[in-house]
């Protein structure tokens, strides 16, 4: 064997192991690996899945006004926090489609937990508001800059 061939099949090796671990590290930085890990810490949101559909949850704000319009729709089949939940189940806000926004009971995890729901929002959380403000309170609309409160 000549010493280009041993030269160039190390490369080829070489390039063959890089190739296979940056795919396996690629694979890992996706938003399915989130769901395997604990939620919240890190680049991994806290995650919910929900009728097929996936979830991302908020703090557990104060929303007055918001628990009369609640009714309940599905169990959460599958988070990567559970610990971030009282209940594993979901409430339709309103008349608000529920793919946009759902809320859940809440625990306290974090200190910015203040409220006893947590919003999840769906792939397009924007379009949750302003209709989700139509269910707040004069005084939540207000400290909300999505509901058109001054920043």
């Amino acid at each position: 064997m000549s010493r280009d061939k041993i030269i160039v099949g190390g490369f080829a090796l070489l390039a063959a192991v890089s190739a296979i671990g940056f795919a396996v590290m690629f694979s890992r930085l996706g938003p399915e690996s989130c769901m395997d890990g604990p939620g919240g810490v890190g680049s991994c949101p806290v995650l919910a899945d929900v009728n097929g559909l996936r979830y991302t949850a908020g703090v557990a704000s104060q929303y007055p006004g918001l628990e009369a319009d609640l009714s309940a729709f599905s169990p959460i089949t599958r988070t990567n926090a559970p610990n971030n939940f009282a209940e594993l189940v979901t409430y339709r806000v309103g008349d608000i489609d529920p793919t946009l926004v759902l809320a859940a009971p809440a625990l306290p995890v974090y200190p910015e937990d203040v409220g006893s729901y947590r919003l999840l929002f769906g792939s397009n959380s924007d379009a949750a508001f302003p209709a989700l403000c139509d269910y707040f309170t004069d005084e939540a609309k207000f400290a909300d800059e999505r509901c058109g409160a001054p920043a």
